[in-house]
């Protein structure tokens, strides 16, 4: 099977999408899933909100099914194999494990900052 399938265009999304405002979207992230879906599976291991959609993209691009499986495969392994090598690491450091609250804390505070800075520009520019 050929990738992308045949058929299976950016324009055939744009004619799904009758409204012409879409359209700019629609291409954009049209190639984007086509181009990088492989990788998408691979770092969506690692970002929750990415692995809970990419198997939709995967199948709406009519991904070839060995080539899902094996990057698949590669991710999850990388996954596994990460993440036990993190908890080896940072295990073997006294501090974190006397206060493993705080660095919890500044682990979720790291990931609230880009939050709350997107939600105070928003409120800007609805302000005005």
């Amino acid at each position: 099977m050929t990738w992308p399938p045949d058929g299976f265009t950016t324009e055939w999304w744009v004619r799904a999408f009758h409204s012409a405002g879409a359209r700019d979207a629609v291409l954009t992230s049209v190639e984007v899933a086509l181009a990088s879906t492989a990788v998408a599976l691979v770092l969506g291991r690692f970002v929750a909100f990415v692995r809970t959609f990419i198997t939709v993209v995967a199948g709406a691009t009519r991904m070839d099914r060995g080539m899902f499986f094996v990057w698949s495969f590669v991710g999850a392994v990388l996954w596994v194999v990460g993440i036990t090598l993190l908890g080896y690491f940072l295990g073997n450091i006294k501090w974190l494990g006397d206060n493993l609250d705080f660095a919890l804390l500044a682990i979720l505070a790291v990931f609230a900052i880009p939050l709350v800075i997107e939600w105070r520009r928003e409120l800007a520019r609805s302000r005005g």
